[in-house]
Order: structure tokens, then sequence, then C-alpha cells
């Protein structure tokens, strides 16, 4: 089985599948250290949260289909508009799904474009050849403050608001009814509505906006 590489919205309205797979994909993970002379006893670590991921590959976007395209032929973009729509991702810091798939690495990483360059090279008209980075993306735990007045004196009180869970039921196939969309079926059955190009690939489904009722799908694992 090949790696695939999607980056996908969070609410699916937009994705591009890489057409090309980066020989090598470099994830920095660092510790988050803090250092402190302290008298008498030295230099002292103390040891906090890890730093957020970082992902970094470079590839090509290319002119033209070729064997070594991991993209279907019909659906391959041009170069230029691959760039253009990390650009624009980039530049309204949008958060995306980083949506990795193979033999030995499954994973779905909420992310943002950090840094993204690429280039047209001489006797390779029409390629782009393109470095990204991209970083982890995490969700900011809001806190309510509860405000409690015992004999005149006002206490404050915080805890961390609720979030929800993931429920994963697992499931291998799906058959489609009236009123289903492709972006639907991944959030409901996925939990993760921007994982729908997972199910298009795995069904050979070109238009993602064409499915049929009655139609039985194959749903990726969780």
């Amino acid at each position: 089985m090949s790696y695939k590489y999607w980056l996908v919205k969070l609410n699916g309205s937009e994705y591009m599948k890489f057409p090309v797979n980066p020989e090598t994909l470099e994830i920095k993970v660092q510790n988050n250290i803090q250092t402190y002379d302290i008298l008498n006893l030295g230099e002292v670590i103390k040891l906090k949260e890890l730093k957020l991921e970082r992902i970094s590959f470079k590839s090509i976007f290319p002119k033209h289909y070729a064997p070594y395209v991991s993209e279907n032929e019909a659906d391959l973009k041009s170069p230029i508009h691959y760039a253009n729509l990390i650009r624009s991702w980039q530049k309204n810091k949008t958060v995306l799904r980083f949506i990795t798939r193979g033999d030995d690495l499954k994973a779905y990483r909420k992310v943002v474009v950090t840094n993204f360059s690429f280039e047209e090279r001489g006797g390779e008209v029409g390629d782009l050849y393109y470095d990204i980075e991209l970083t982890e993306y995490k969700d900011i735990k809001a806190k309510e403050i509860i405000l409690k007045t015992q004999n005149n004196v006002t206490v404050i009180d915080s805890q961390t608001l609720n979030t929800r869970e993931d429920n994963f039921t697992p499931v291998q196939t799906y058959t489609v009814v009236s009123g289903d969309t492709l972006w639907a079926i991944a959030k409901r059955l996925l939990n993760d509505g921007s994982r729908y190009p997972e199910i298009a690939e795995l069904n050979s489904i070109s238009n993602v906006n064409l499915i049929n009722v009655g139609q039985i799908l194959r749903i990726p694992e969780v």
C-alpha cells in the first residue's frame, strides 16, 4: 500500500491530495525545557509540555501525469492550483487537517501552514518544486469562571469546560440514504467530516459531490 497525504479544511469545503509523495517526511518534536540556577544546587531543569509538533517535507506539483504521480490522472490539477490553495490557507491562517495514511503511518493532525515556498526549474517548465512546513494546532481550552458569594465574601472558582468526547463506532461499510453527503458520512461515522476524501479515495469516487442512494461505501479505519 502506498502512502497518501491530504490537507483538508475542517469544514470539508476545500481539500487537496498531494499528487507526488515526498521522499522523506520530517517530524520534529522538542521538549519544552527551562533551566534555573539555584544556590548550592547548580543548574536545575524543569520539564514542561512538549512544544508544538512541526512537519516538513518537499516534493513536486507536476504539470503532466506520470507513473510516479499518486493522484488519479483525471483528478490532477495544475501546479499553480495547488500552490495558490496552500498560499491562501497560509495567508488566512486556516486550520487544516493533515491526513497521512499508509502501511505503517496513519495520522490525523490539526495543523496550520507556517512556511511554504515553490520554484520552477530550468528545463522542467510548468512543474513546481515546493517546500512546506506545517505546525501542530492545539485548541485552547476555555475555563468557566464561577463567582460565589458566601458570608459577604466572593469566591472565584474555575473549571475547564467540558469538551465533547470522541465516540467512534467501528464501521466497515455504509449504505447511502437520501440527503447524504460524503462530508456528513465522514462526520457521523468517523467523527471528522474532513476525512471525506479518504472515503472517496477508498471507493474510487472521482466526483465527491455525486453519490447515489443505495450505494454501498467502504469506510476507512477509525
